[in-house]
């Protein structure tokens, strides 16, 4: 009995013994399982944390590049209600922000622009982007033509749109400036090579004449040239209402004409009427605009190329004044080739009734000398060969002796 107590306790001790065993594996195993997922718990908080910050970087990085653009920014659901703009936005437009966010972005834009942001805002949908260039209107009323660039993006189960206005109204001036320039200047080449044909001075004024309205869109304008007799300034070429004063006469220094030849420079008056150097002829004050452009020959100013307008609307700007000033030096140019052909002619002229005269004094010299009954005849000095017999030693001696 007392054996068979002691192998049931010697069991029971290894029982309670492996449970204990097995009991302690077990809390090992699951403890190091814990210890693993609590690293693995950590490293994602870590992780978290990092892609939160990164995120919050990144955020505050766009805020930034958001709030201080050079560009107006907005954001805009797809109803077109604005939610948020930055700090350009405000300047461009001339609105407070709580302004702003009261507005559909359709209520910056006049009514001829509605129909192309109707369908930028169709493009976006289905697109996803959208550049284009659309015109917007401030609150005091200007308008002014922009680049836009939209963009559609997802923020949850929210889809909204950003657009980047940029002001591009001087870069258009600019481009149509750099093309009215190219269009002068193609113009001005053509003009030329027209010019340099003419070698009748007469033709050749009336054609600078014309071409130079042509250039700047006027049918008003004429020529004065420097008559050196006088000292005075000679209209010469006229069109549109100057063809009937050819022969009008001026002092140096009188009116914009007599500036412009004492200077040499180009001069623009936009209000001739109220102009204090102006004529005292009236028929010059119905002027609205006039532009002088001085002619030379070499560093001297020969004449003044006029041209203006009866019209108040219209006016002539700086590129017109450049343009013209090239024109006037290579029509300079033309009329010195055209003087010079004029004076070659006149010596070509001189000469050949030169040549003329001289042969017919030669026939009338032969003449008398045929006539006398005497033996004449000219010889070389140095070579003593006879050049010339007349008649009665031709016919008494023959012409072998020449």
């Amino acid at each position: 009995m007392f054996k068979r107590a002691v192998i049931v306790a010697i069991f029971l001790f290894f029982l309670a013994f492996f449970t204990a065993l097995f009991s302690r594996t077990k809390i090992i195993s699951k403890t190091k399982a814990l210890v693993a997922k609590d690293e693995q718990l950590v490293k994602a908080v870590q992780s978290r944390k990092q892609a939160e910050s990164a995120y919050s970087a990144g955020e505050h990085r766009y805020r930034r590049l958001f709030r201080y653009s050079n560009d107006a920014i907005f954001i805009h659901g797809l109803d077109g209600r604005i939610l948020d703009v930055n700090q350009k936005a405000l300047e461009q437009f001339g609105y407070t922000k709580d302004q702003l966010l009261q507005l559909n972005i359709s209520d910056l834009h006049p009514p001829d622009a509605l129909l192309k942001c109707k369908e930028a805002f169709e493009t976006i949908i289905a697109q996803k982007h959208i550049d284009f260039e659309i015109e917007f209107v401030k609150k005091n009323g200007d308008i002014f033509l922009a680049a836009v660039s939209s963009g559609l993006f997802q923020i949850g189960e929210d889809q909204i749109i950003q657009g980047i206005v940029r002001d591009v109204t001087e870069k258009r001036k600019a481009q149509d400036a750099l093309q009215q320039q190219n269009a002068y200047m193609t113009a001005l080449h053509e003009t030329t090579l027209g010019l340099i044909k003419r070698m009748n001075i007469d033709e050749l004024l009336k054609t600078i004449v014309d071409h130079a309205g042509k250039l700047i869109g006027t049918g008003e304008g004429y020529i004065f040239l420097h008559d050196p007799q006088t000292d005075e300034l000679v209209i010469k070429v006229g069109t549109g209402r100057f063809e009937g004063w050819l022969g009008y006469r001026l002092k140096p220094g009188e009116g914009l004409s007599g500036k412009v030849w004492q200077s040499g420079k180009p001069l623009k008056i936009d209000d001739y009427h109220h102009w204090p150097g102006r004529l005292p002829d009236t028929r010059w004050d119905k002027i609205s605009v006039d532009l002088g452009i001085p002619l030379k020959s070499g560093h001297k100013t020969i004449g003044v190329i006029g041209l203006c307008s009866f019209d108040p609307q219209i006016s002539f700007g700086d590129n017109e004044v450049t343009v013209l000033t090239r024109f006037a030096e290579l029509a300079s140019i033309a009329l010195d080739n055209a003087y010079l052909h004029a004076q070659l002619q006149e010596e070509l002229q001189e000469r050949s009734e030169a040549e003329e005269i001289l042969k017919n004094s030669r026939r009338i010299f032969r003449t008398v000398l045929d006539s006398i009954d005497a033996t004449i005849y000219v010889a070389d000095m140095d070579t003593h060969e006879i050049i010339f017999m007349n008649k009665y030693m031709r016919d008494n001696f023959g012409t072998n002796l020449i």
